[in-house]
């Protein structure tokens, strides 16, 4: 190892002779090693760097032949630096957040939030996970878009500290030691992680605070290389440049003595030879200087004002900038990725359920995807629950290399698509080669119902803007009378609200419900034989007034519909009940358990006050009940109620509770009909 070269450069750099840490290293070599460090800078220094290559390279323990302290160390190492470095659980769920809501109200889907609760679960998982819990553990109880978040974010953490590992791992190999002095090691390490990932934009690696969520610097042992020939040409120049000068000093130095005496002497001849004339000291100092100094008469080379390189570089080396030198060679090193972009030829590659994904990782881990699945454990969490499909495009050499498109499964149904353009969108060239693939899978049409909404969407935008009338269908989608308007961002497209907004609901309820405008109903009062439809606020007896025929029940138009469902309950007993779930494929525990409690087999028979024995009494006779689904909102409590309010409220209104059996009942005959 190199040592001592330029300690000058780290005195200049950080006045790192006066730091704490140095203190203590000096302190420690004093007391442990017996050895009095000389108060200069350089040795102060060295001694520090002394410490920290003990610390990686530590001296072998004899008779412990299985036990290699310094893989402790530097593991002990990572530890420290991840602790102090890496974004915070809590830190990192914020800023991931709030990014999401950028990114939505950027790409056009207006402002959004995120329930505070959400964020609490998605935090809470965040954090058992970083402090080691098991990712599959941790998301088993939350829904799949939180599931997908927390491993975004969890896989955001792990891209920092992998990415800094390969730092400290390598900069710790004896390659590199032999590559790199103690100095400029220390040098590259204590700038690393202080930036973040390269900016393609700016070229340039950004600054790091405690809030950053990008990787640090990529490793590029080339690049480092580069760097450090720069620097150690630089010195190499610089010094030769200041010994250079300091000889033409002591020569011009010389030289000048020499005049004087040059000059001291010619005075004395003319005193010898003419003592009673004056001496004309002017003439005699004018003639001699009419031979200027020559630094090559005294074996001198006259030093190169400069050295011959990038403008932008020899600033970067005079201010010891780690990171604008690296990313200067470093930008030098991008690709055209466009070039390749508009090559789609390639192939699929599936990764089975329950493999190992290192193959994957390993593929992928180069590449700026920006997929959560280079994290080892995210990518072996993903696999547990279904199969991975990653698209490679052809390289430069036309090898399948370049990932494209990746979709992820969840069972036997696709959990999410992403490709490497922002924000892991699929880049516009790579979307056909998608679109035929998704054909594959039997849920692949749900994805063509978005890409049909945003289509439809975008049509009756471009038919309200040009002033044409819409059709009961368009007032139907518009309103998601009968279906929800999906589209591939996180929230609601916001021209949904914006058509609404500029049309007159009052209208448009006479096209919809195909009625005129008296059949339909605002308050309890105004139902009759012709209404059509009811629109407000839910009263006393309303839903013993309706007419059987009427099929549009609102407490607010189109957002307020009230859902009306028949379901035959009553008839079974907790085994012709278990033998209906498990008949549509139950598989929770929890509802066995519910069944098997005694207040749910109470609640199956019908009370006889002669048998006092109530497992005696007999089930109750099948019948219909019709459920109301409503909202909190409808029972006219916009803000929130408690559960004795609501009880209250749906009383008032002559509802009663569910029977414990109508929830398994509703969830069979929904089971059945699909």
């Amino acid at each position: 190892m190199e040592k001592g070269s330029n300690l000058e450069f780290l005195r200049q750099k950080y006045q790192l002779e006066k730091s704490p840490e140095v203190d203590r290293a000096v302190e420690r070599k004093a007391s442990r090693q017996k050895e009095r460090v000389r108060n200069v800078p350089a040795d102060r220094i060295q001694a520090y760097l002394d410490r920290l290559d003990i610390i990686f390279n530590p001296p072998k323990l004899e008779g412990h032949k299985s036990f290699d302290r310094k893989v402790r160390n530097v593991s002990m190492m990572k530890c420290f630096m991840h602790e102090a470095l890496i974004v915070k659980p809590n830190v990192a769920t914020d800023e991931y957040l709030v990014h999401q809501q950028k990114q939505a109200r950027a790409l056009g889907h207006g402002d959004t939030e995120i329930p505070e609760y959400i964020r609490e679960q998605i935090a809470r998982a965040v954090e058992s996970i970083a402090g080691g819990s098991d990712i599959g553990d941790e998301l088993q109880g939350l829904e799949n878009e939180q599931k997908q978040m927390a491993e975004e974010i969890v896989a955001k953490m792990d891209d920092q500290e992998r990415s800094l590992d390969k730092w400290i791992d390598y900069l710790a190999t004896d390659d590199a030691q032999t590559a790199y002095p103690d100095w400029f090691r220390y040098w590259a390490m204590r700038s690393v992680t202080g930036l973040s990932s390269f900016d393609k934009d700016e070229k340039r690696f950004p600054s790091r605070d405690a809030a950053t969520m990008n990787p640090f610097p990529e490793l590029d042992q080339a690049v480092l290389g580069k760097v450090r020939d720069a620097v150690e040409h630089d010195r190499i120049y610089k010094e030769r440049l200041a010994a250079a000068q300091e000889e033409v000093r002591r020569a011009e130095k010389k030289h000048n003595r020499e005049r004087q005496l040059a000059i001291a002497s010619r005075i004395d001849e003319a005193k010898r030879q003419n003592p009673d004339i004056p001496v004309n000291r002017e003439r005699i100092i004018a003639e001699l200087d009419m031979v200027p100094f020559d630094p090559s008469a005294f074996e001198v080379a006259a030093p190169t004002p400069e050295q011959q390189i990038e403008p932008a570089v020899q600033e970067a080396l005079d201010a010891k900038d780690f990171a604008r030198l690296y990313a200067l060679e470093f930008a030098k090193l991008i690709p055209t990725s466009e070039t390749l972009l508009h090559n789609t030829a390639g192939q699929w590659v599936k990764y089975n359920q329950g493999s190992e994904p290192t193959e994957l990782v390993q593929s992928i881990e180069r590449h700026k995807t920006g997929w959560c699945t280079a994290g080892e454990e995210v990518a072996r969490s993903q696999f547990s629950r279904g199969d991975f499909y990653v698209y490679y495009s052809q390289d430069e050499i036309g090898a399948n290399a370049i990932p494209r498109a990746a979709i992820r499964m969840e069972g036997d149904k696709i959990a999410e698509v992403r490709g490497i353009a922002p924000d892991q969108n699929l880049d516009p060239h790579i979307a056909p080669v998608v679109g035929a693939k998704m054909k594959e899978f039997p849920d692949g049409i749900a994805y063509e119902k978005k890409a049909a909404d945003m289509r439809m969407l975008t049509l009756i935008e471009q038919r309200t803007v040009a002033g044409r009338p819409l059709t009961k269908q368009d007032l139907l989608f518009i309103y998601e009378i009968n279906a929800p308007i999906e589209g591939f961002g996180y929230n609601k497209d916001p021209r949904i609200t914006e058509l609404r907004g500029a049309r007159n609901p009052e209208e448009d309820m006479l096209v919809v419900f195909e009625c005129d405008e008296n059949q339909i109903a605002h308050s309890v009062d105004q139902i009759n034989e012709s209404t059509k439809a009811y629109v407000g606020k839910l009263e006393p007896g309303i839903f013993d007034r309706l007419p059987d025929g009427v099929e549009h029940v609102y407490t607010a138009f189109p957002e307020g519909k009230i859902r009306r469902q028949s379901i035959e309950i009553g008839g079974k007993d907790v085994i012709e009940l278990k033998g209906l779930l498990e008949q549509n494929g139950d598989r929770f525990d929890h509802v066995n358990w519910m069944m098997d409690h005694d207040d749910f087999k109470y609640s199956l028979r019908e009370k006889d006050s002669k048998q006092p024995d109530w497992k005696k009494w007999k089930i109750k006779s099948p019948e219909e009940a019709m459920l109301i689904r409503l909202r909190v909102e409808d029972l006219g409590f916009p803000s929130g109620a408690t559960t004795d309010q609501i009880y209250t409220r749906a009383e008032e209104l002559g509802l009663e509770l569910c029977p414990p059996e109508v929830g398994l009942n509703f969830v069979c005959n929904t089971l059945t009909s699909r």
